[in-house]
């Protein structure tokens, strides 16, 4: 309110979207009845109510919750009110009912839509949500229908295209059928001519018979279209793929229990890549496979490869399009599998298998056929593995798979999900996760983009420094971090190790967590290029405080082995070592090392992944 210029669209901006909850719910209660404390609220669009009492054992506060003259009082201040957001524990049902009261011919007649939370203890709920939703049927633009066989859609209103048909500004469907019955797009589309976008998910599978041109109303405005359904027949994809209206610029196909490869032997090959080719022309796409993760696939490896299909598939689904590319392979639901396309970038997920992870031969990870999946992991620019199977030579061959087949890489990622839980980043910046993903030249290499390694709970072998060295032989920084709390073992036998550093000559900036050595009496030498040796001793746990030695006092203080972790390096220009447990820290600027200091917010991007 400091300038008179900015009052307004200042005002305009803060009072657009209102959250109601627990904190404010008793003021408002105590100024409801005084009007002058809402005066900006014609500004307001947007009302989420969110109450719900505390789980915790130790705070279990008890809802606050408006009585119906309170609410109805409430709701009459937002005269351009368009969206309604209602999220509780106990009082949904009620506030539900009191929408039914509000005189619509004078209040919320710009209301587009209402979110309510389905909370199944409530009596019949699908009614009372339905009768709302038909109450303010002249202005609702949204709206999402649950189709039961108990429904009041089969009754009250004589049917789910009847009830539809009421809603003469209706735009946005989403309509789940639980029911064995189907109802064709092209009839909703007549029941609601305006509809602009129509999500439809069914228990059910369409029928196998075979569907013709009017599969949809080709002079409707429908723009969007998103299908789900248990399995898709070959007569049904092959007509969408040919009668999908011109209108059309974002498609979405799920199938919940079929996998692809499955559903490919199916409906046959030549057809997902006929819907997958259309889908490629569309502003948006979606094409996916996500059945239950328990799901047992009967499809057998053989002539290609399930890597060599998927990225056959791929290769329709791209079309011409030179965008980057974000993929995810992942061993946890090796069955699920997608490709979708947002407008500005390609985003994959292929589940991995045994056969992937270890090949024919049980030593190579798997690479499609290029002479019949065309693409390959070359097309690939973003990367990340989420592996649930236990063995520690996958971080290396995950990483050499990642650096020798996707030569276009911004950034790859590794998660071990289970012990030993080994992670790493490479990616452009320290700063990646906070900023967000940056899209570059796709021309570029992953040697240009890839100037920052992020470890964590492990210490990399010679062979792995190789790798980088080889591949990315300007990385600029370079972190190898523990788990907070630490994830180490106290008893594991004291042992040397040795980072050779020196092959990076663009290096600036190296952290190191000493939890990745052993327990007790630990070491940290640097042996510099220019042949000076220094020691830094780690003591015990009851204080991991760090400081300089000489070779000489360890020769006269060290009565056992020790873990000895061996820094092979230029004098970089900032080395820091530190305890993440304890958040101890010490650094070396150029070899020399810094008075003691706390870690800094600065110090957390480079600590943590």
């Amino acid at each position: 309110m400091v300038c008179k210029d900015w009052s307004m669209p200042a005002s305009r901006a803060y009072f657009k979207d209102v959250t109601i909850n627990n904190y404010n719910t008793e003021t408002l209660k105590a100024l409801v009845d005084q009007g002058q404390y809402f005066k900006h609220c014609h500004w307001t669009e947007k009302v989420i109510i969110i109450q719900e009492s505390s789980n915790s054992y130790y705070n279990r506060k008890p809802e606050v919750e408006f009585t119906k003259e309170e609410f109805l009082t409430l709701i009459k201040y937002f005269p351009n009110l368009k969206k309604i957001e209602i999220h509780t524990n106990r009082s949904e049902s009620n506030y539900t009912k009191y929408l039914l009261d509000i005189d619509s011919d004078h209040y919320l007649t710009r209301l587009e839509s209402i979110i309510l939370r389905n909370d199944s203890f409530y009596a019949d709920p699908f009614s009372l949500y339905y009768a709302v939703y038909y109450k303010f049927r002249g202005s609702l633009a949204r709206i999402s229908l649950e189709h039961e066989r108990e429904s009041v859609l089969t009754s009250k209103y004589g049917g789910v295209l009847n009830y539809l048909d009421q809603f003469k500004k209706l735009t946005y469907l989403t309509y789940y059928n639980n029911i064995d019955h189907y109802i064709p797009i092209r009839e909703i589309q007549v029941a609601c001519p305006r509809l602009a976008s129509i999500e439809l998910i069914s228990s059910y599978s369409p029928p196998l018979s075979q569907v013709d041109n009017t599969i949809f109303d080709q002079s409707s405005n429908l723009k969007e279209l998103s299908l789900s359904f248990p399995n898709i027949s070959t007569s049904y994809i092959k007509n969408i793929s040919k009668y999908l209206p011109e209108s059309i610029k974002k498609l979405v196909i799920t199938t919940t229990e079929i996998d692809l490869y499955d559903w490919i032997d199916q409906v046959g090959i030549n057809t997902v890549l006929q819907i997958a080719e259309r889908m490629s022309t569309l502003p948006e796409a979606s094409l996916q496979c996500i059945p239950d993760k328990q799901y047992e696939t009967k499809h057998e490896n053989i002539g290609e490869s399930n890597m060599t299909i998927f990225f056959k598939v791929l290769n329709a689904f791209k079309g011409d399009k030179k965008v980057p590319c974000t993929a995810s392979f992942s061993d946890f639901r090796s069955v699920h599998n997608y490709m979708r396309f947002n407008g500005k970038n390609i985003n994959i997920k292929y589940g991995l298998n045994y056969s992937d992870l270890y090949g024919d031969g049980g030593e190579e990870f798997s690479v499609p056929d290029r002479t019949n999946s065309i693409i390959g992991p070359e097309v690939i620019t973003h990367l990340s593995f989420y592996i649930c199977t236990i063995d520690p030579e996958l971080t290396i061959k995950l990483l050499k798979y990642s650096l020798i087949n996707c030569p276009h890489l911004q950034h790859v990622e590794f998660k071990g999900m289970n012990s030993p839980r080994h992670e790493f980043v490479l990616s452009s910046n320290i700063d990646y996760f906070r900023k967000g993903e940056e899209t570059y030249d796709l021309a570029t290499t992953s040697k240009e983009n890839l100037k920052t390694i992020k470890l964590k709970n492990f210490i990399p072998s010679e062979e792995f420094i190789d790798l980088l060295t080889y591949h990315l032989p300007d990385l600029q920084i370079f972190t190898c971090g523990g788990g907070l709390g630490g994830l180490f073992d106290d008893n594991e036998v004291p042992q040397d190790r040795i980072v050779d550093l020196t092959r990076f000559k663009s290096l600036k900036t190296v952290y190191f967590d000493t939890q990745l050595v052993s327990i007790g009496s630990k070491l940290i030498k640097f042996e510099y290029v220019d042949g000076e040796e220094k020691f830094y001793k780690l003591k015990d746990k009851k204080d991991t405080s760090f400081g300089s030695i000489s070779l000489e006092d360890i020769k006269i203080i060290q009565t056992s082995p020790v873990s000895t972790v061996v820094f092979k390096c230029e004098r970089i220009e900032r080395f820091a070592l530190y305890n993440s447990r304890e958040f101890n820290f010490f650094e070396i600027f150029r070899g020399i090392p810094q008075k003691k200091r706390s870690p800094e917010a600065d110090d957390m991007k480079y600590m943590n992944i």
